[in-house]
């Protein structure tokens, strides 16, 4: 359900619960959006990212933290072997590495976010509660196999 004010407390201020790209990616994985490879991923880019941001020194693809991260993250995803066809788009190294690692984390978040529809209980028909006796209408859902 869409937040009614204009900041909502799930994802922004202080005290957001999932206000952290940490906390929503363990969220997506708990929820089973995601496995755990492609959380696994999801962390090491943002650790590299933070490698950035924090590191008031500079910080380069050349450091070992990073480039330890950027090799697991490639053996991960396999990338950018398997997909050759972007090592023009993208520069020769590590750098170039990283880019075509988080664009297609991108791309394949943006498809899994189409396959996401909204949970309905079966106890709610028409946006309206069913009292206990009540059945709804319509076949029942099935419950999904394990």
């Amino acid at each position: 359900v869409p937040c009614s004010t204009s900041e909502d407390p799930l994802f922004e201020g202080g005290n957001a619960p999932i206000g952290s790209f940490s906390s929503r990616t363990e969220l997506a994985y708990r929820l089973g959006l995601i496995d755990a490879p492609f959380a696994r991923a999801l962390h090491l880019v943002r650790r590299i990212s933070n490698d950035f941001a924090h590191n008031v020194a500079g910080c380069t693809f050349k450091d070992s933290a990073v480039m330890g991260r950027l090799g697991e993250l490639r053996r991960i995803t396999a990338l950018p072997e398997r997909a050759r066809e972007l090592r023009g788009i993208y520069p020769e190294g590590p750098r170039g590495d990283f880019q075509i690692i988080v664009s297609w984390l991108q791309w394949m978040l943006r498809e899994l976010a189409d396959d996401v529809s909204r949970v309905r209980p079966d106890f709610m028909v028409g946006g309206e509660f069913t009292g206990a006796d009540d059945e709804p209408e319509g076949p029942r859902p099935t419950e999904p196999s394990h």
